[in-house]
Formats: C-alpha cells, sequence, structure tokens
C-alpha cells in the first residue's frame, strides 16, 4: 500500500468481474488518479488481470496519497471502476536526481534504439515518462535541491523531450497512447518552464504538433479523450511566457521571430486547430460549444451549418472561452455574432464546418501593441476566411493598460511673463545731455526677447515661448490625447497588425464591437490622437516697475490731461472752502 516514486514495483491484481452474458466480453486496464482529477492510464484495454507490474509518480494527496484502480468495460463500452488510495513519497533529493538521470538514459537508448514501439509498449513507455517527469519537477520545486541535482533534473528533461519525438514517430497511434503521450508532455512543462531552452522548446513545439497529428489519425476511428486535449493545451499554456519572450528576444537581434527553425504562432495554431479538427469530429452541427481552459489560453469548438445559421433570424452568438487568469483579471470573454449568410463564402456550401476560437493571454505573433492585450485567434476548418459578403461582429475585451476615460488628464499650462523689462545701455555725452535739457531719465527700455523651455507630459516633448517684444502673460496650453478604439488584425503578409477591412462598431468600459470581413487573430487597441498646442497672450495690470519714461512720453498729452482735470478739481475745492469761511 505504500512505496516510492521511481523506485518501488507496485504490483496490480483484480478479479470477480460480471455482467450480462450479452455484454461479454469484459477487458481491462489499470490506471492511476492525480489529485485534479486526471486519469493516466498504465496499459491499452485488454484481458491481464493479474500481476501487473509498474512504478508510480509522486502520489499528488494529502501525505502523498495517490488513486489507482481498474477499468473495466464491456462490449459496448460501459465501463465500471474500482479503486483504492496507496502512498507514493518521494525519494531524496540527490536518490531522486540520480534516479531521475538513470531513467531518462534508459527511456533514451529504448527509444532510440527500437525500430517500431506496439501500442502497448508505448503507453507503458509514455507512463514511465510520466513517472520520471514527476520526480524532475520535484527537485526543480525543492528548496533544497543543490546545483548538481537541479543540473542533472534539467539534462534529464531535456533527454526525455527528444525521446518522446522518438516514441510518437515510432509508435502506433491509439487513443491511450496520444494520451499517455500527451501527459508526459504536460508534465515534462509543468515546472521551472523559464530554464527551458531554445533546443527544448523547439522540441516541445515539434512534439506537441506530432501529438496533435497522431490524435487527428486515431479520431476517425476510435475517441481521443478529453484528457489528451487538455494535455496538449496545457503544454502551449506552460511554455506560452517563455516562448514569446524567447522569440521577442530573437526579434531584437536578428529582426526575425522564431525558435530555433520554429515559429511559436504558426507551429501553436496550426496544433491547436488539429486540436480543434479532433474535438469537432465527435460533434454535430447545433451541438452547444465545447469549451478547454487552461492558466494562459483557452480554446471554444463549434460545429457550424446554415440551417444552424438560418434557424436564427439575427445569425449566430458564440461566447468564447477565458483562460483563468484572465477570468481571475476581470476580462471580458470575446463574443462573436454570425450573420445567417456567414458560410456562403468559406466553400462549405451545404456541408457543416468546425469553428475554433483561441483565446491567448500573450501575443504570440508579433508586432508592437498595448500592454495586456489578450489576442483572440478565430479559424473555420482551419482556413483563413477572406472576403466574406457580410461582415461579422466581434467583441474584444480592451487590454488592461487602456483608458476608459476619452482623455488622459487635465490640460498642462505653462506661463511666461512678458512685462516690459527696465535696463540700461550705454550712453553717449550728446544722449546724457538731451536727457538733463528735457529732464528725462537717462535709462532706456531693453526689448524683452525673454524665451523659456516648458515640457509637456502628454507628448513627453520639451516646447520653447518666446516673448518676441510682445507684452503681457504668454498663456500655452499643452497637447492632450484624445483615445480612439481601433480594431485590428494581425496580416500574416507583413507580419504586423492591420486595420484594413476591420472597422468599430461601438464601445463601452470593458470591450470594444468590430466588424470584420475575414477571420484571422484580432486585436481590441487604443491610438493616440493629439489636440493641438495653443498660445495666447494674457492681457495684465503693469505694475509701477514696469512704467518707463519711454511710456510717459508716449502718453504725454493723456498725462497733462489729467493734471489739468486735478488741478481743475482742487482750485473748485479751495475756492469752496474760502467761499464758507
Amino acid at each position: 500500500d505504500s512505496g516510492v516514486a521511481m523506485l518501488t514495483t507496485f504490483t496490480l491484481n483484480t478479479s470477480g468481474w460480471t455482467d450480462h452474458v450479452q455484454s461479454y466480453p469484459l477487458e481491462y486496464a489499470f490506471f492511476y488518479e492525480l489529485e485534479d482529477g486526471s486519469i493516466t492510464f498504465l496499459s491499452n484495454f485488454g484481458n491481464i488481470t493479474s500481476n501487473f507490474t509498474t512504478t508510480l509518480p509522486i502520489g499528488t494527496g494529502f501525505n502523498d496519497s495517490l488513486i489507482v484502480g481498474v477499468r473495466a468495460r464491456d462490449k459496448f463500452e460501459t465501463f465500471t471502476d474500482l479503486t483504492k488510495v496507496v502512498t507514493v513519497s518521494p525519494p531524496g533529493i540527490v536518490e531522486a536526481a540520480t534516479a531521475a538521470e538513470s531513467e531518462a538514459d534508459r527511456l533514451e537508448t529504448t527509444v532510440l534504439n527500437a525500430v517500431t514501439i506496439s501500442s502497448d509498449d508505448a503507453v507503458t513507455l509514455a507512463v514511465d515518462f510520466q513517472s520520471t517527469a514527476s520526480l524532475i519537477n520535484y527537485i526543480m520545486e525543492s528548496d533544497s535541491a543543490d546545483d548538481n541535482s537541479t543540473a542533472l533534473a534539467l539534462e534529464a528533461r531535456s533527454s526525455m523531450l527528444k525521446s518522446v519525438t522518438s516514441l510518437v514517430q515510432k509508435g502506433v497511434a491509439s487513443s491511450a497512447t496520444v494520451e499517455s503521450q500527451a501527459v508526459a508532455l504536460s508534465t515534462l512543462s509543468q515546472v521551472n518552464a523559464e530554464s527551458l531552452d531554445v533546443d527544448d522548446l523547439e522540441t516541445a513545439l515539434n512534439v506537441t504538433g506530432l501529438v496533435a497529428g497522431a490524435g487527428v489519425s486515431v479520431s476517425g476511428s476510435s475517441t481521443v479523450s478529453r484528457v489528451a486535449v487538455e494535455s496538449v493545451l496545457q503544454t502551449f499554456s506552460n511554455i506560452l511566457d517563455v516562448a514569446v519572450d524567447t522569440e521577442d528576444e530573437t526579434f531584437t537581434t536578428t529582426g526575425k521571430r522564431s525558435i530555433g527553425k520554429t515559429s511559436f504562432s504558426v507551429a501553436a495554431t496550426k496544433t491547436l486547430l488539429m486540436l480543434n479538427t479532433i474535438i469537432t469530429s465527435t460533434m454535430v452541427a447545433g451541438e452547444d460549444p465545447i469549451d478547454y481552459v487552461t492558466d494562459k489560453l483557452a480554446t471554444t469548438n463549434v460545429v457550424l451549418d446554415s440551417t444552424v445559421l438560418m434557424g436564427v433570424n439575427t445569425g449566430l452568438n458564440i461566447k468564447a472561452a477565458v483562460s483563468t487568469e484572465a477570468k481571475a483579471a476581470g476580462v471580458s470573454a470575446s463574443q462573436l455574432f454570425l450573420p445567417s449568410s456567414f458560410l456562403d463564402n468559406t466553400g462549405v456550401g451545404s456541408g457543416s464546418a468546425g469553428m475554433s476560437t483561441i483565446q491567448w493571454n500573450r501575443n504570440p505573433y508579433g508586432g508592437n501593441i498595448d500592454d495586456g492585450t489578450y489576442v483572440t485567434t478565430v479559424s473555420v476548418n482551419g482556413v483563413t476566411i477572406k472576403n466574406l459578403k457580410d461582415p461579422f461582429s466581434i467583441s474584444l475585451p480592451r487590454p488592461t493598460s487602456a483608458s476608459t476615460n476619452r482623455r488622459l488628464e487635465a490640460s498642462e499650462i505653462h506661463y511666461l511673463n512678458c512685462s516690459s523689462v527696465q535696463g540700461s545701455k550705454s550712453l553717449t555725452n550728446q544722449d546724457r545731455d538731451r536727457a538733463d535739457f528735457c529732464d528725462y531719465d537717462a535709462y532706456t527700455v531693453v526689448s524683452n526677447n525673454a524665451s523659456e523651455q516648458v515640457y509637456c507630459t502628454s507628448t513627453d516633448m520639451n516646447y520653447t515661448l518666446a516673448c518676441g517684444n510682445r507684452t503681457g502673460m504668454i498663456h500655452f496650453e499643452c497637447p492632450t490625447i484624445e483615445y480612439e478604439d481601433v480594431c485590428k488584425f494581425y496580416d500574416s503578409s507583413v507580419s504586423n497588425w492591420s486595420t484594413t477591412n476591420c472597422s468599430l462598431w461601438k464601445s463601452n468600459t470593458s470591450d470594444i464591437v468590430c466588424n470584420c470581413t475575414h477571420m484571422t487573430p484580432f486585436i481590441a487597441q487604443q491610438r493616440d490622437t493629439f489636440t493641438s498646442q495653443s498660445e495666447r497672450i494674457v492681457d495684465i495690470g503693469l505694475s509701477a516697475a514696469d512704467v518707463t519714461v519711454q511710456d510717459i512720453r508716449k502718453n504725454l498729452a493723456l498725462f497733462l490731461t489729467l493734471a489739468g482735470v486735478w488741478l481743475l478739481m482742487l482750485l473748485f475745492w479751495a475756492r469752496g472752502v474760502y467761499q464758507r469761511r
């Protein structure tokens, strides 16, 4: 009932199963179940009921508990599970590192030396990959792991990623092998994904595509499990951040976005569309969409035909799934509004088509976009759709960095005082004699050519304010940012985002709605437009210090008139005082 991961051999037995005589023969498959409810089969279904031996991964439940069981099914594929809880503890760190390295070497040798690998052997090997991967993750998550143990774990992971590639290529494809290989990949990429180097990332991308391709090959004759699909999606979710960051760094140094020779967006989109083929192969038109959700991406899959679209006068509304991280951040879901004529230009005709939406937390395509942008990819039958007769509408979440206000902030205003300034200049003796004779101040006005540089936050630019011999106060208002909502799609022909044939319909505080005539990756963005700066002279009162001799001479008549008025008033006042005496 207890043991150590990868070091203890567990023996599983089952017996005493009965069923209705018309339901025979019965088949059995042993499995284990993790804490999250996912089931991994240790073998294909067959007639083995006793002395089935296997190693097991570290238990994920309380006190390293792990559920093991057997599934019995009849010829109608009706099944029953019988389970038991065992304890599978991790070995010591050093022992775990040694065991992981040894097992990775064994698996590599076994897979590379094989010409072909049977379905049963492929399942067994994939389970060994999962168990070894659990040891590797345990080492990388442990605070007590030394540098040597961590290095051994990373080497073992790189070796196993390459071995899984050979396993998928040489193994006979079946539902069980696809599931076990997909789970192995998800487990290998689950912990410390940022330590994956370019070779490991490229291998993970390629082998994930191979697993999805194997799933397509068997989906026509058998059902690919939900666990298999979820595991492939989880692999992409695990490596999304490091893959995008790696491509961004590659673009900075080489001008090309790639991981090795592979483009992440091309490889990932191709694989996810294969998953759509797998998922929709068992669906019928009109059935509710099937969603798959992971931490960093989510996909919605549905089957359409003209009957479904024509059955609704206003068209069909499809709500796309949102990743768990996006949902936690309050990001709204994308929604599609398809007109009844939607399939007319797709080549589907009277048949049905599988439609897929993929919501990405990060931008896998490249190009400069706003921070916090969520990308939504839409496809029908895995092909690009252009020139739709009637546009469809798509509601897209705003970037988390976008403002819900039309204006960024209040205007910035700067002032420059251009009041007259007294100064002196070199005077000749003749100038001084003339000033003494005419009884005026020998000082003169210096032209006010004051200037000042001011900084505007809105444009991140400096502007020069200059008096230019003007008198008064310069009032300068900085340009302000006006936000404009924009719909964009990724144009692979120019490797950038474009607004062609995709226009804004309406918007609110959480999302914007676009009308488009093609189906590609879409994003909502905000475009910054600037109001023009303004400058004007404001009349201000002059102080006594601002009044110069030149000002008095220019207005001498006015001064004399005012003086005469005051003198006349003084005389009248004096006469009144004299008469009263």
